[in-house]
């Protein structure tokens, strides 16, 4: 359904089909990836500190401004390596150099939001299904 309303919109927009837009599934699977391990671990920690919601509410209303969404990274000349650092606004710049410019994506970028990715969720992951056991003693 959100490919379908994604296709219209670039369709209005005008945006030319290439096989540059063959990347997008590859960019949207690393950006799954992070939002799953970033989510698992907040959810652990969140049943132990209950003040990490907070946290994240704080770090998502600033964070917001450090990511590349209403604006492109390349704009920024000498700054734009910091903001990428952040391994969401590295995928986004690849899914805008993709999707809007038709060109590939950065790949040292795109390898380190990789990397970031993968080893998030497993670390992610084996946190989860180590403090597990204990979640029902926190509840």
């Amino acid at each position: 359904m959100a490919g379908g309303v994604l296709a219209v919109i670039l369709a209005i927009l005008r945006v030319g089909m290439n096989r540059q837009v063959l990347w997008v599934p590859v960019l949207l699977v690393l950006l799954i990836a992070l939002a799953v391990g970033c989510s698992l671990f907040l959810a652990c920690a969140n049943l132990f500190f209950r003040d990490v919601k907070y946290l994240v509410e704080v770090f998502l209303t600033y964070g917001i401004f450090f990511t590349p969404v209403f604006y492109s990274a390349s704009k920024l000349g000498k700054w734009a390596p910091v903001v990428l650092l952040n391994p969401i606004g590295a995928i986004l710049e690849c899914l805008n150099n993709v999707i809007i410019l038709g060109r590939p994506p950065q790949l040292p970028w795109l390898i380190y939001s990789a990397v970031w990715a993968l080893c998030g969720s497993l670390l992610a992951w084996k946190v989860f299904r180590r403090a597990e056991a204990a979640f029902a003693e926190s509840i």
